[in-house]
């Protein structure tokens, strides 16, 4: 469901007040540079924009543009290069900006990011890429409130953008106002250059019925005939999947799923992740953590939720975030991130499990005081949740940073879960979840470093169990606000029919009230799914 980043416009001839074209050759290679770019031929555009520096190495918006290409090849650091040579000729270029909050915002750099985005929109307020990617930033750092602002001023500029649609809609959803989401995914759908990814996101607002097959043919030739990069494919089929499933045309849905994962084109090594898992569990023994016990933050501000994707996170961190005393973040990306610097810092790049081994005190409390900080928490409620269903991996980690931290891990049957993983197109790509065969694998590695941490970390751990939490929602309910030392407050208790903030791909389903019929859902694909009933049984 990520946002269309707003870019710089490609077309230099639009910055032509910058480039004082006095020169008609610096003018030609421009030129031919833009219709290179134009026609996708990315070395020829390089090429013919190096020439145009030669002329007049001062162009700055050339150099903005040199590094948009460059990016788009990959090339990050010549692009830094170029970055940093136009804001040294003009640290207050606003093109030049926007292109480094976009790469700090895609570098998980949300604050440096803003601080681009901020300073265009003071000189420009109406400049609707800065207003879009701010917007874009603050909802990842849990600021809805403010990004709904800025994306409200973007439609007030352009009320007939179909960019400001799509990004108004998915905040609009993250909020939980699903109606005005689809409202204006269905305004952005006919105009929009990449019409399937809003009709996935559409496809999230609501559950489909027999009354709305008639719109859906609509929408299915309208966006069909222009589907042409296999990435949209890719979201093309997950949409129809999804809609089909809702009609209860299971065949139909999971041929459209089949297709849309086999057009994925990511790997998984299950034979690495397994070695890496077993390498995790001999470093991460229950002797290492003990004498390391003192080396994190005395504290229990953190409530790390954790499990497989789509196992029920973000419908226990909606029971804690109801709790008066805990502020609901999400999935935080931020401890992945600082362990993989950590790794880079003490010469280990990519090897998380050589970094545990290297780890001093010193860097477990930096790692801590690091990940606690973000501008949005609430001093009012001293506790906060992360919902990041990978922190698994790292609950090692987790252990020594915070030895008070609650963690709760979330279960769910292992044929519903992984289904539930195939039929979704996520944000993030897990290599994973694109073939059955890759999820039985990972989910089974999952299993067994789980069963090590509670091994290691025995009495720390709280399981939940999705369909025990469906099934008697009061008594599970009671044990996790036990768990995490909360007060029994009304409001975890209360079915959550009301639309409130949830940044999930389950969006719909979590404005229903506690959610069953994904129970067993795996059965209404039986006939598709062998190598999930072989692995994990096929009694009902």
């Amino acid at each position: 469901m990520g946002d269309a980043v707003a870019d710089c416009s490609r077309d230099l001839a639009t910055r032509h007040s910058a480039l004082h074209s006095g020169s008609q050759e610096l003018a030609e290679y421009v030129r031919q540079g833009n219709l290179a770019w134009t026609s996708g031929d990315h070395a020829a555009a390089l090429a013919a924009f190096e020439q145009a520096l030669r002329c007049d190495p001062t162009q700055v918006n050339i150099w903005v543009a040199v590094c948009e290409l460059l990016l788009q090849c990959h090339e990050v650091t010549p692009a830094l290069d170029c970055l940093r040579q136009a804001l040294q000729l003009d640290p207050s270029n606003l093109s030049a900006r926007l292109v480094l909050g976009n790469l700090q915002k895609d570098q998980g750099e949300p604050q440096y990011a803003a601080d681009n985005y901020r300073f265009i929109l003071k000189h420009q307020p109406k400049h609707i890429a800065a207003l879009l990617n701010l917007a874009s930033v603050l909802r990842q750092e849990g600021n809805l409130d403010q990004a709904l602002q800025l994306l409200a001023q973007a439609e007030a500029v352009e009320p007939a953008s179909p960019l400001v649609a799509f990004n108004y809609g998915n905040a609009l959803m993250d909020a939980g106002r699903l109606d005005d989401a689809a409202d204006r995914y269905l305004s952005a759908l006919p105009t929009h250059p990449r019409p399937a990814k809003v009709l996935f996101n559409l496809s999230g607002t609501t559950k489909f019925t027999e009354s709305d097959r008639s719109r859906i043919a609509v929408w299915k030739q309208q966006v069909g005939a222009r589907v042409n990069s296999a990435e949209d494919r890719t979201f093309f089929h997950f949409a129809q999947g999804k809609i089909a499933d809702d009609l209860r045309d299971y065949d139909e849905a999971f041929k459209h799923y089949q297709q849309g994962n086999a057009l994925v084109s990511v790997e998984f090594d299950q034979g690495a992740h397994a070695a890496w898992v077993e390498q995790t569990r001999k470093v991460w023994t229950a002797d290492f953590l003990l004498a390391r016990r003192n080396w994190g933050l005395d504290i229990d501000d953190p409530i790390f939720i954790v499990g497989m994707p789509r196992s029920g996170t973000t419908l226990v961190e909606q029971i804690l975030a109801a709790n008066s005393q805990v502020q609901a973040f999400g999935e935080r990306e931020i401890l992945g991130r600082l362990i993989t610097e950590m790794g880079e810092s003490l010469g280990c790049p990519g090897d998380t499990v050589a970094t545990a081994a290297r780890l001093t005190q010193a860097d477990v409390h930096e790692l801590a005081e690091t990940y606690l900080y973000t501008p949005q928490r609430d001093i009012a409620r001293p506790r906060f949740t992360d919902k990041m269903p990978a922190n698994f991996l790292h609950l090692g980690w987790i252990a020594a940073s915070f030895p008070n931290a609650k963690i709760i891990h979330c279960r769910r049957d292992p044929r519903d879960v992984c289904l539930s993983c195939y039929f979704q197109h996520f944000t993030r790509q897990l290599s994973f979840a694109y073939r059955l065969e890759d999820l039985v694998a990972y989910y089974q590695a999952y299993e067994r470093l789980m069963q090590h941490w509670h091994t290691v970390l025995p009495g720390r751990i709280l399981d939940v169990s999705y369909e025990q939490l469906v099934e008697t929602p009061t008594s599970v309910i009671g044990e996790l606000l036990k768990h995490c030392e909360l007060a029994s407050e009304s409001a975890c208790f209360e079915s959550h029919t009301e639309s409130r903030p949830v940044a999930t791909a389950s969006a719909w389903q979590v404005q229903q009230p506690i959610y069953r019929t994904s129970r067993r859902r795996w059965r209404n694909y039986a006939q598709h799914i062998e190598p999930l009933l072989n692995a994990f049984g096929k009694d009902t």
